[in-house]
């Protein structure tokens, strides 16, 4: 099967999916929340893997239990109305935790501390990315309009992946190699990558009741910024695979890689979309 048409079937099959996990509202999303537990635990041990062939870090286990700690508390603050602080807290004390590991955790006898602070760096790290960052998205579940605000967000992501791609292929063929993180992405794609997030944007504040109360220029700021970091999520990704000679960072997805590979766009744009949603439409 080729990678086009794999790439396809994820687009038109596993999108859907997402969007109907999203629109079971139950239990303040509780699908959704179990979901996100586990996207976070497959990514973590993903970028551990790619981590460890470059540096040191501290042991897996330990590392998937504080990264997941971080959104089953941010589950937790939704369910029970709890205030935000308590996933700032949580992410104040999983650094505390790695710290504690290198002064606790070895054999003082056998074990020196030349890398600890590789090990402190690339632990808090993984935390951050697998962890943290998609916490937002458990947050988004405290809106009223919830559903719809975390389809819009969605359909904004994969909307910028997919025009990127489309614009690529068939105008992208002699302006590549702009970013040395990833020389196969084109001028062409960048332009698609920002247009399909603005006319997503546009076509769901004409659809959509709750979004068309919203003023368009809010809603278009919002389009603009997501398709920003879910391009500068994917160049990151890129260089995080470049750096540890990764082709792809797994194969859990056909025709796309691992994990990271298809959420790397939505970890970094999930905290900006959570911020301006907030301050433009005053949740």
């Amino acid at each position: 099967m080729s990678t086009v048409i794999q790439r396809l079937l994820v687009f038109f099959i596993g999108i859907p999916l997402i969007i109907l996990i999203t629109a079971a509202t139950f239990c303040n999303h509780i699908i959704l929340h179990l979901t996100i537990v586990t996207v976070s635990l497959i990514a973590t041990a993903e970028l551990h893997k790619m981590v460890k062939a470059r540096s040191f870090v501290q042991p897996l286990p330990f590392i998937m239990v504080l990264t997941v700690i971080i959104p089953l508390v941010t589950y937790c603050t939704v369910l029970f109305d709890l205030s935000s602080h308590w996933i700032s807290l949580t992410f104040v004390a999983t650094f505390l935790l790695v710290m504690a590991k290198e002064i606790f955790g070895y054999d003082k006898n056998t074990s020196s501390f030349e890398k600890s602070i590789q090990r402190i760096s690339s632990s808090f790290f993984i935390i951050f990315y697998c962890g943290y960052l998609i916490s937002y998205i458990s947050r988004m579940t405290d809106w009223e309009q919830s559903s719809v605000l975390i389809s819009f967000f969605l359909l904004l992501v994969f909307g910028s992946d997919s025009t990127a791609w489309l614009f690529g292929v068939l105008m992208g063929k002699n302006n590549k190699n702009i970013f040395k993180a990833s020389p196969n992405k084109s001028i062409a794609g960048y332009i698609g990558g920002f247009a399909g997030p603005l006319i997503i944007g546009f076509i769901c504040w004409k659809l959509n009741s709750y979004l068309s109360l919203q003023s368009l220029p809010s809603v278009l700021i919002i389009s603009f910024f997501t398709a920003l970091t879910s391009i500068i999520g994917d160049l990151v990704e890129s260089v995080i695979k470049r750096s540890a000679n990764f082709k792809d960072s797994g194969r859990v997805i056909p025709g796309r890689g691992g994990l990271l590979d298809s959420i790397d766009s939505i970890l970094f744009s999930a905290p900006p979309f959570f911020l301006l949603t907030e301050l433009f439409f005053g949740l």
